[in-house]
C-alpha cells in the first residue's frame, strides 16, 4: 500500500502519512473493512474514522465536491483548482 500511495503523494498526501503508520496489524484491520464495503456492508463508524484519509483523501475530497458543484469532471475542477491557489502546494 506504501509504494502506491507513495505514487500520489501530491493528492493524497494524507492517505500516505495514513498508509505509512500502519502496522501489519492495522493493514489487516482495513482490508477486512474494505472487503465488508465492496460488499455493500458498512465497516463501522471507528473503521471507517480510522481510514477515512485512505479512502477518500481531503485533496480528493475538495476536488469532488468542486466538480459535482459546477457539474465538471474530476480533472478539469482540479486543474482549475490548481491554477487559481486553491489547492495546497
Amino acid at each position: 500500500m506504501r509504494s502506491v500511495t507513495a505514487d500520489w503523494r501530491e493528492l493524497a498526501d494524507d492517505a500516505l502519512e495514513c498508509a505509512n503508520n500502519m502496522t501489519a496489524e492495522d493493514f489487516e484491520l482495513f482490508r477486512k473493512g474494505l472487503k465488508k464495503e465492496r460488499k455493500g456492508v458498512f465497516a463501522g463508524e471507528k473503521w471507517s474514522e480510522r481510514f477515512a484519509d485512505i479512502l477518500m483523501p481531503a485533496l480528493m475530497f475538495k476536488v469532488s465536491i468542486t466538480a459535482s458543484e459546477y457539474k465538471v469532471p474530476w480533472g478539469l475542477a482540479y486543474l482549475r483548482l490548481k491554477e487559481a491557489g486553491r489547492l495546497p502546494q
